[in-house]
This record gives C-alpha cells, structure tokens and sequence, in this order.
C-alpha cells in the first residue's frame, strides 16, 4: 500500500488513489514484477504524482522538499538482492535531500517504523538515508563520473553475512552495517522533490538467482 510522509512521520493514505491491477497491463507496469500489486496510482495526486510513464513508474514532486512516498512488499526469506532501473531529475524548488531509490530493511509502526532507502539523486549523488524513531539521517553520500541520472542506473541491494552492499551502475559503491538490515519489507521509494522513475524491479536470492 502506498505511504507518504514528511519528516514529522505523517502517513496519510490518498482517498481518490486507483489500484494498479486497472492500470498494469495497459501501460507496460509488469516491469515492476512483485511489487506491482501493492503499488497505487495517483495521477492527480498532491504533493506526490504516480502514474505510468513510458513502461516505467513515474514518482514526481514538484512543490514540498523532505516528502517520501514508497512502496513494499514483505518477501518471504532473507538474504536478498533487490534492484530497480532508476533515473532522477529535479523538480520545483531545490530540495537538500531528494532522489529516487530501492527502500529496504523497513520494519515496525508509527513512530517506531525503522526504514532505509538507497538513492540516486538528480545531481548524481548516491546516498543512503536512515528513518527511525529518531528521525532521518544520511548514512553515506558519494559522487560517480559514470552515473548520469538521467538514464536509468541499475540500483541494487545486496544482503550478506558482513552487512548490505550497495550496488549501482554494476559497481560496488559500499556496505552498510546497521540496525535492521538484512530483514523486513523492500521496495522503492522517491524523497524530496525531483521527478524519479522505477522500472525493472526484482528481488531474488543474494546468491544471485532471480
């Protein structure tokens, strides 16, 4: 099911959102593979816009930085790779933190909800931020010569026994070791303002079946 949030940890549920079964099969979405019974489109929607766009899912907002709106799915064994084709561009007003990514590692509720989310931002950062009861915070940032955010950019989680690596354009970018990866639901997720686009998603073993 979809969720929006700002910082302040917010959730609200779009009444007018249109279940993605009405939209799949016209617009290409199976792209999305098992994530796509539990994403909703918001074409109208406000701050966040999801619609399909050329084959891909198209996350875009233009008017409220530090808004995250995501999509997940419980999978039923860890350890996992997840991966998604990712493009980012900016939208609306500057925004610190913005980008578009594979959210991971998501577990519990309300205040106590612990998530990660592995971006690519519209100037090409690769970064890796934290939500948990504390708040967000940036665990990692970093700069590649060979990403063009423009284009879609193979993002990737990866569970082992030493932690979480994070893949992007085929590259190793780091590893993270904290609390809660290597468990609970994964998905995509889109943070700030920016128009992101998700397609080619899939989750399969960490030993790299599909």
């Amino acid at each position: 099911m979809p969720r929006r949030c700002c910082w302040a940890l917010i959730l609200l549920l779009a009444p007018f959102a249109v279940p993605f079964a009405a939209w799949a099969d016209a617009a290409g979405l199976d792209t999305l593979g098992p994530l796509a019974p539990h994403v909703r489109l918001q074409p109208d929607g406000t701050p966040w816009r999801v619609a399909p766009q050329d084959g891909a899912l198209l996350m875009e907002n233009a008017t409220a930085p530090g808004e995250v709106t995501y999509f997940f799915v419980q999978p039923r064994d860890h350890p996992l790779r997840v991966a998604a084709q990712v493009t980012a561009a900016p939208a609306g007003a500057p925004d610190d933190v913005a980008g578009g990514g594979i959210l991971f590692g998501l577990q519990g509720q309300g205040s106590a909800r612990l998530y990660y989310v592995f971006l690519l931002s519209p100037d090409g950062t690769l970064s890796v931020i934290r939500r948990d009861e504390k708040g967000a915070q940036r665990l990692l940032a970093t700069r590649s010569d060979k990403i063009d955010p423009a284009r879609p950019v193979e993002l990737a989680v990866v569970e082992t026994g030493d932690g979480t690596e994070l893949h992007a354009g085929g590259e190793r970018i780091g590893t993270i070791r904290a609390r809660g990866t290597g468990a609970g639901s994964v998905g995509i997720a889109a943070l700030g303002t920016g128009r992101f686009t998700f397609r080619d998603f899939r989750i399969g073993e960490a030993g790299g079946r599909q």
